[in-house]
């Protein structure tokens, strides 16, 4: 992992760790080999399909409220702007010294100041945006880390068309627990985007 290039920056305190706690991010990333690797699950708040007999893949409550409950902020400010708005959202956890931690993409395709929509044009293969990723540490009073510029690919959809698509074009996570690393990468048209590739890490 290179960290020479930092994204975002926080410290947080572990209360039963005593200790205080530097959660960074990167965009200058070497995966190591044998990492796990997940998909991230979609967590949409306010999301209703246009056509009510479209199908929409299985989405978890517990992975809903996770999501709201981590951009509670975004989501409130958005409600005020426009009551009915929708949001797109992912989520990924695991766990790091018995405290869990999750993982949260958000994708806000009209704010042009800090998120990139998916560039238009005849010539243009590229379908991810870049937007909004954050850490949360902790249940109760979770800490809560905010990082821009994360690759986000849409995969709420069901038909038999878009499940071909979600095993094409994706976003993953992989956490190493014992480094306190988590990467993160997206697979477009089956392959990964090396532009995509970025690493969180939670050091002591």
């Amino acid at each position: 992992l290179m960290l020479g290039c930092l994204v975002g920056f926080a410290v947080w305190g572990v209360a039963h760790a005593g200790a205080d706690v530097k959660v960074t991010s990167t965009d200058k990333v070497v995966f190591p080999s044998g990492l796990s690797w997940e998909r991230m699950r979609p967590a949409p708040f306010n999301f209703v399909a246009a056509d009510p007999s479209t199908p929409v893949v299985k989405i978890d409550p517990k992975d809903q409220a996770l999501a709201k409950s981590i951009w509670n902020d975004e989501i409130q400010k958005g409600l005020k702007k426009e009551p009915g708005t929708d949001f797109s959202m992912q989520v990924g956890t695991a766990s790091y010294r018995g405290v869990p931690v999750a993982f949260s993409l958000l994708n806000l395709p009209l704010d042009f100041e800090r998120c990139e929509p998916p560039l238009n044009g005849k010539n243009v293969v590229d379908m991810y945006s870049k937007c909004m990723a954050r850490v949360s540490i902790g249940k109760a009073n979770a800490h809560v880390v905010e990082f821009s510029g994360f690759c986000y690919l849409e995969t709420l959809w069901a038909t038999p068309q878009e499940a071909k698509y979600r095993e094409l074009n994706h976003n993953e996570y992989a956490f190493d627990a014992k480094e306190g690393i988590a990467y993160f990468r997206t697979v477009q048209y089956g392959k990964e985007v090396p532009a995509c590739r970025r690493a969180v890490r939670i050091a002591q």
